[in-house]
């Protein structure tokens, strides 16, 4: 699949932007790039696994199972990077606006 200059246009002319012969050349050159890249990944071998075993693709990493009932592994925990952390929360710093500190500004919400 490729994008050709007259799509190009066609596209700008429903949007209603006025395209140079310049500027329809260079995304025609960048959407061919981009569909390029997509095949490319499409293409990419992927490995199924065997009941119960990790899918891997090719040399990378391995996929995530797709289960969202965990989460991720950290390498350490939040607590020892945090800058504050309390009962199992960051503790955020609050607006001095929604505090009522002297930067609140009257008639504004916060």
């Amino acid at each position: 699949m490729s994008v050709t200059k007259e799509e190009v246009f066609r596209i700008a002319g429903l949007a209603r932007l006025e395209l140079g012969d310049d500027e329809a050349a260079a995304l025609v050159s960048d959407l061919n790039g981009i569909l390029e890249h997509m095949e490319t990944l499409g293409d990419a071998a992927l490995e199924l696994p065997e009941e119960g075993g990790e899918a891997h693709r090719e040399g990378g990493a391995p996929l995530r199972d797709g289960r969202s009932d965990r989460p991720d592994r950290l390498l350490r925990k939040p607590e020892d990077f945090a800058p504050e952390w309390e009962d199992g929360f960051f503790v955020v710093p609050r607006l001095p606006a929604v505090e009522g500190g002297e930067d609140d500004v009257e008639g504004r919400a916060p």
